[in-house]
């Protein structure tokens, strides 16, 4: 990637502000604290001036006697990285990675040295986030360009509530599949200089070494995605080998993501547990946002009953595909009624990604006035098995979803999403751990292949 001008690289502005390594910061590594902020920023792309930002937040917020901030970053075009411990207006920097692929963000081998190079800061807590593009549980199948304005181009003003708004017109003049082979390729922790990107099963395998190679089998007490799409269920279950409680957002994240100064200014007087660290990381995101964008959204899920979830809605598929084979067109036709209905299901701005939890609500409220007055009375015992299910589901996700936050325009996001494609099923998305341990991706082949039969197009989202 051609160097901008207007771009001075990452390390020739950090040497002005950074010290050498003073004798007290070794000697303190033998203290445990509370906690490691671990970021591992991926900003070797056109996010790289946000990385900048968000790095001076954690300048300024600094470490604590109860907190490591422990930062690594890219020299922007070059495939090299730095790792800095941070303290207060004071970033050192610890090390400098210059060999492929340890030297590569969004390699596993550069995650994992990184965690490893963390794990020398001794902490009972430890906090990982991953700082880049995301777009949930999709892989790409060649490597795209990033558009060259970054995402916050993806916003405009809406001229009645003065916030800035999604652009959704993308999706419905049909300009999507264009835009996600330019903007958004699946995965995270996207390098356009390296063309690499860790994909999903690559996220799975690198937190599950770092948990049980790193930390002796315990795990991580949170894994935070300052990404775009990330709060999934899929998402969850590539991690839940290796991640207590995931924090993330169901929809696009505006460029500049979390502002870490909020986020890490508690420590200066107290310390949080990983919940309360959780709640306080979306409250903030919800303070920065409330008053600017009508489309935000960020979650803290705890994945200690994600196994319990993942039978859920299995048992729910299930049933689906039970109506559908016995109900026919009249039943497909319902399904399509609730999925494509905006009032009925909360779309994302990748169309593919939609919210669980409204869905289970949508599915609950209509197999009770089904079941009570199906016009296909031998469907009538699968609406009830729909009615329990996904009550059963809410139920699960109330209590999974610790703190929830989302813009005005987005009223039934709820904090999880699921993957419920348009037209076709990803390839990606069968190496999944959830497509291969339930029967959602099945009820989708069915619901599909039953849409397609149908010549009336399905409603958009406006």
């Amino acid at each position: 990637m051609k160097k901008s001008s207007t771009n001075t690289p990452l390390l020739l502005t950090l040497l002005f502000i950074t010290s050498v390594t003073p004798s007290s910061l070794i000697a303190n590594q033998s203290i445990p604290k509370a906690w490691n902020f671990e970021v591992c920023m991926a900003n070797n792309n056109n996010l790289y001036r946000y990385g900048v930002l968000n790095y001076k937040q954690m300048v300024k917020a600094g470490s604590t006697p109860s907190l490591n901030i422990l930062l690594q970053m890219d020299e922007y075009g070059e495939k090299k990285c730095s790792r800095l411990f941070i303290e207060q207006n004071n970033p050192i920097i610890m090390q400098t990675q210059t060999e492929p692929p340890v030297s590569i963000s969004g390699t596993p081998e550069n995650l994992y040295e990184f965690a490893e190079w963390t794990s020398s800061y001794p902490a009972q807590n430890n906090l990982l986030l991953l700082w880049n593009h995301g777009a949930g549980i999709k892989d790409p199948n060649i490597w795209g360009k990033l558009l060259a304005k970054g995402r916050d181009e993806l916003y405009i003003i809406n001229p009645k509530t003065k916030l800035l708004d999604l652009n959704r017109m993308l999706a419905k003049e049909k300009n999507w599949e264009a835009l996600i082979k330019t903007m958004q390729e699946k995965g995270i922790s996207f390098n356009d200089v390296a063309e690499t990107y860790l994909t999903n099963q690559d996220l799975k395998n690198s937190l599950e070494r770092i948990s049980n190679v790193l930390l002796g089998g315990k795990k991580i007490e949170i894994l935070a995605m300052d990404a775009c799409n990330m709060a999934m269920v899929e998402i969850g279950s590539q991690i839940k080998s290796a991640v207590n409680i995931m924090v993330a957002s169901e929809e696009v994240e505006p460029g500049f993501g979390y502002n870490y100064f909020s986020i890490l200014s508690p420590f200066n007087t107290q310390t949080l547990s990983p919940i309360e660290l959780a709640k306080h990381i979306v409250n903030c995101y919800k303070n920065e946002y409330k008053n600017t964008f009508g489309d935000f959204t960020q979650s803290a899920i705890d994945l200690s009953l994600i196994d319990d979830l993942e039978k859920n809605i299995s048992k729910l598929a299930s049933f689906l595909i039970g109506l559908i084979e016995k109900g026919g067109p009249a039943a497909g036709k319902i399904l399509r009624d609730i999925r494509f209905d905006n009032i009925l299901t909360t779309e994302f701005l990748d169309p593919d990604y939609i919210d669980l939890y409204h869905l289970f609500k949508s599915l609950s409220l209509r197999s009770e006035l089904y079941a009570l007055s199906s016009p296909q009375p031998k469907t009538s015992s699968i609406w009830l098995d729909i009615k329990t299910a996904t009550s059963e589901g809410i139920a699960l996700l109330d209590k999974m979803i610790i703190a929830s936050a989302a813009g005005p325009n987005l009223p039934n996001a709820y904090g999880l999403s699921i993957y419920f494609p348009t037209t076709s099923i990803h390839s990606s998305y069968y190496k999944t751990v959830f497509a291969q341990s339930t029967e959602w991706p099945r009820f989708l082949e069915k619901f599909l292949r039953a849409k397609k039969g149908e010549p009336k197009e399905p409603k958009t989202r406006a």
